[in-house]
């Protein structure tokens, strides 16, 4: 699925991965708030932008920065939705 809820984070998968490759995250903007997921492709020497996670929070919040990577990865209104349910269970559960 390219996106789900992990924990607190919603993780965005936009790109696929090679076998032997190097992961590592970045931060985009505030510290631990949005993340970059780059993989290393040893074959080609390149980086490249796989994912991003996001805390729940911020997009209950509609946080600037992260409403406009969503609008702009094009996952803006499943992650609403996405979210929108998430919370409903959780407020069930307790």
């Amino acid at each position: 699925m390219p996106i789900e809820i992990k924990g607190s984070r919603l993780r965005v998968k936009v790109g696929r991965t090679v076998k032997d490759a190097v992961f590592r995250t970045h931060d985009i903007g505030h510290k631990k708030h949005t993340e970059r997921i780059v993989m290393y492709n040893p074959k080609t020497k390149r980086w490249k932008t796989i994912g991003f996670t996001f805390p729940v929070k911020d997009i209950i919040e509609q946080r600037p920065e992260t409403v406009k990577i969503l609008r702009n990865i094009g996952y803006l209104g499943k992650a609403k939705k996405l979210v929108k349910k998430h919370t409903r269970h959780t407020k069930e559960e307790k």
